[in-house]
């Protein structure tokens, strides 16, 4: 596939990488992050659990949830791997 008359070859917009990063994003993953998979809207409350220590077992959350949530002693970091329901929170401490 060509763009134009250019004779160049067109770049698909799943090809480009996310966010500069470098990385290329699947469209499967974009959906996911999106809730398209699991049919979530936009504010929906969901609990998410919490591992790795820290003040709380879970949070109560908008979808989408925040991705780092700072807290006295350290930082929940959220690891979003797979569909919504086996996300969780991973506690980081400030000091080792």
């Amino acid at each position: 596939m060509t763009a134009g008359n250019t004779g160049r070859p067109m770049i698909s917009a799943r090809a480009r990488p996310a966010g500069g990063s470098g990385r290329a994003t699947s469209p499967r993953a974009n959906d996911v992050r999106a809730g398209k998979m699991a049919g979530m809207e936009r504010g929906e409350r969901m609990l998410i659990p919490c591992a790795g220590g820290g003040p709380c077992t879970s949070r109560l959350e908008n979808y989408p949830p925040p991705l780092e949530i700072q807290v006295r002693g350290g930082m929940y970091i959220l690891v979003d791997d797979g569909l919504p329901d086996r996300w969780r929170y991973d506690w980081v401490p400030d000091r080792p």
